[in-house]
Order: C-alpha cells, then structure tokens, then sequence
C-alpha cells in the first residue's frame, strides 16, 4: 500500500506554554512579550554591559523569549514557571494557582524589567551605556488659567502600561478611547496660584505683599510656606491638559473593563474598535502642550493582543501573535541569534530555519550564571530607523537546507527587501526537503497555552468585546 506523507508548513505552529491549572494569566503576557522585537533586543544589549548578572529576570526573559520564538514544524510546548520562578526567587514570594489579572502579572514584570535597568545604570560610569527600557513613557499635565492666563510647570508622570477606562456604551473605537483619555479636563473653581499671588500685590497686606513681590513673575517658584498665606476664596477657572512627553519604543495599553456598583464587580463588554496602526504626538511641556508645531508624531502597530473571555471573576486569557519568522539570524559571536528590525511587509520573505538552530532551555532561571564563557563579543548591530537594516546569513528552518548565496535577502534605504530569483531559490529549497511546504499567507498566531492556530489581522481586529492588553510596536 503506498503511504502518503503529510507535507508541514513553515509557520503553521509556534512553541507553545503548558497550563495544568489557572497560569493562562501569565501564557498570555509570555506568548506576547515574545512577539516584541524592540523587547529582544533591549534584553540582549541589557545583558551584554551586565557583567554581573544582576539583571535576573532580563535573562531569565531573554531566554523564554528565544526558546518560544523557535522555529517548529510540529508542536512543542514549554512551561512558564521556568521564568515564574525566578520572578518568585527575586522577591522570596510564591505565585498561587488560584485566577489572576493578567494586567498585573504585566505590570509585576515590566516593573522588575525597570528596577534592573535602574540598579545597573547606577552601578555603571556614565561611559557605559545603558539601554534605555523599551516600555518606559512619560505623560505631562499642565494647568491654564483661563483667567491670567498662566500656564503651570508641566508634571511629568511616568508609565510603562497605559491604563485606558472604557465606557459604558456598546462600542467605540481606540483612536476615540484616546482622545478621550488625553481631553482637557475643564474646572470651574480652582485656585490658581497667580490669581492668588496678584490678589495679594493689589489688595494684601504691607508684611505679606513684600514677602511674595519676588515671584511675581515666576509663582510657580513661590515657597511652601507663602502659598499658604495667599487667600483661598479667590479662584478661577481653569483647564487641564495630559499630553505624551515621551513615547516608548513598545506601546502597551490596558483596557479597563471593570464596573463597579453596588451589587459589585461586573465586566464591561464594551466593543473597542481596535486600529492596526495608530497615530500618537508628542510634546515638549517646556513650551506647554497647546501648540501644534511643537508636536511630533509617532507611529505605531500592533504586534500582540491579550484577549479576556468570561466574566469580572473568572474566565480565560489568549493571546494573538503577529508571526515574525525572519527574527533570528546568525550573529559573529558563536551563532547567537540576534534581532534585526524588519520593514513593514517582510512575512513574504521567511527564511528557513535548521534544527541547529533549537535554543538549549536547559539554563533558563540560570543563564549565564551556567554558560560557557562567551566568545568575543561580535560588532553590534546598528538599529537605525530611516536607513539600511544590517542583514546576516539567516538561520534555515528545521528540515530545510541553507540557502544559497544568491537566495539571501538584501535591504535598500528605504527599508524594503530584495531576493534575487525568490523562485528559483523556493524551488531548490522545496527540492531538497519536499516534505515542507512554502510559509503560510497567515500572519497572525492565535495562542490558547498549548494550543495554536493560524489567523489573519481581521480575525485579530473583530475581537472587539475581549480585547483586554494591546501591545504596540514604534515604526516611526
């Protein structure tokens, strides 16, 4: 009887992450960290000046990010309490089995990220440069008297997840959720500090009015103990201004969906209308935040997405990943695999993969205190924006043989890749292994744990009443 033999497809699975209890809370924020190239390639040069190996969590996330962005051809599942573990070790806690927020799961994690970050600039000389964490943005507030007109210093706020409350309505859309977020807040009565300082020049008494006459100019420089003494009946009104001071390299937006009442917690299903690609500006809050010269845009896409199904109390978490086959290539140093950015349009171009190119999870939670001594260190990549993207010989996929010369992709300045006779080397690659098929069109994973799925951006888009974590990536 002749046997047919089931040919696999590049790109059909992903390595996946077990779940014998309730860790869907933490599989989803791991499934769509790997998904993040800016996120590999910080921990990578995090690590490279880190010569203590104080950075626990950034390697222990290192390696999880590398071993679930292994290329596979049949599925292949791995366990996340190898990188939980070490986040319990750093803190000297234990995580319960019992249901999570996967917000906070997040949060717990990109805050650790930035603590190590912080303890290792402090350690080094201002020569060694530190990598700036990827998540990290600033908000500015600013106050204007509609009165006076003064302007107050800009308050800047840190974030490293962007909190957005959805409303109680049937749907709306992200860019609008946005806008509403960073709308100026209008107060009738607020007792603004310049109002107050002139009351006093004009109408206070001798002791006090000579007191503040040296910050008539600058009230926002006005002491303690001064602003205390000026009149509280005097008010105005006033708007409120929020604008991005600083964008990060990585955008994470969290959806609030929980109602609050009197018969208690309940979850909003609210329909958010969820944008591939968005539009943000930034702001310089030394010249305050109304002018639109002083803006600069910045644009971002969708690279992750944590749904939640289920009620306030209980339910599941999955993730849907964008696929980013051409992540991997070989690196000077020992075959290392490194990040290379990648322009919008390179899934039509994967390049294969070899089983040698499987990561070792043997040292997870140990690297590098276990590893052999590296080799010398190989010359950085360069990670510019608007230029040529440095290439490498590309890792094949497992089963296939290595391209040839001719057959590796090539990139101009504007950031689009050229392969010399694409199908003649598809040909000579599917001849040697006739076993795997050419890459899926599908650009999207959906990920349940163990379980994956190929899927398009609009199955991604239409999960309009789930869409709980959105994870963004800077493209300009």
């Amino acid at each position: 009887m002749l046997m047919l033999r089931r040919r696999r497809k590049v790109g059909r699975y992903t390595v996946g992450l077990s779940n014998p209890a309730n860790d869907c809370f933490a599989n989803s924020n791991l499934q769509s960290l790997a998904a993040l190239p800016p996120l590999y390639s910080y921990l990578g040069e995090l690590c490279s000046v880190d010569e203590e190996g104080m950075s626990r969590l950034s390697y222990a996330l290192k390696r999880m990010v590398e071993r679930l962005n292994e290329p596979v051809l049949t599925p292949k599942t791995l366990s996340p309490w190898e990188l939980l573990r070490v986040l319990e070790s750093i803190y000297n806690s234990h995580i319960s089995r019992s249901q999570h927020d996967a917000h906070e799961l997040l949060h717990l994690i990109l805050e650790t990220l930035e603590t190590e970050n912080d303890r290792l600039r402090k350690r080094h000389d201002e020569q060694t440069a530190i990598p700036r964490f990827c998540f990290s943005g600033q908000t500015a507030d600013t106050i204007t008297c509609s009165r006076c007109g003064y302007v107050s210093p800009a308050n800047v706020s840190p974030f490293v997840v962007l909190s957005l409350m959805v409303p109680q309505r049937r749907s709306i859309a992200l860019s609008e959720l946005l806008d509403q977020q960073f709308a100026p807040e209008y107060i009738p009565e607020y007792g603004c500090v310049s109002c107050r300082l002139h009351h006093v020049l004009q109408n206070g008494q001798d002791s006090l009015r000579e007191q503040v006459l040296p910050y008539k100019d600058d009230p926002a420089s006005l002491p303690d103990e001064l602003d205390r003494q000026l009149p509280k009946h005097v008010t105005a009104p006033i708007s409120k201004r929020t604008a991005f001071h600083r964008l990060p390299e990585v955008l994470t937006l969290h959806l609030s969906r929980s109602i609050y009442g009197g018969f208690g917690a309940s979850r909003n299903s609210c329909k958010v209308q969820v944008q591939e690609t968005i539009d943000l500006y930034e702001v310089d809050p030394s010249v305050g935040t109304n002018s639109v010269l002083d803006r600069r845009r910045v644009s971002y896409r969708l690279m992750a997405m944590i749904r939640h199904k289920g009620t306030h109390h209980h339910g599941h978490y999955e993730c849907f990943r964008r696929k980013s086959l051409d992540w991997w290539t070989t690196t000077l140093g020992g075959g290392r695999p490194a990040y290379i950015p990648m322009p919008t349009g390179y899934m039509s171009a994967p390049a294969p993969a070899s089983p040698a190119a499987s990561i070792d999870s043997s040292t997870l939670g140990e690297y590098p205190y276990t590893t052999p001594p590296p080799p010398p260190p190989p010359q950085k990549p360069v990670y510019p924006r608007s230029q040529s993207y440095q290439t490498s010989s590309p890792l094949p996929y497992p089963g296939r043989s290595s391209p040839s010369p001719a057959s590796v992709s090539t990139s101009d300045v504007t950031g689009t890749t050229s392969t010399p006779d694409d199908t003649a080397a598809a040909a000579m690659r599917n001849k040697a292994n006739p076993d795997v098929l050419p890459p899926s069109q599908y650009q999207w994973w959906k990920i349940s744990d163990d379980r994956v799925w190929e899927c398009s951006l609009k199955d991604v888009l239409k999960e309009e009443s789930g869409a709980y974590l959105l994870f963004y990536e800077r493209i300009l």
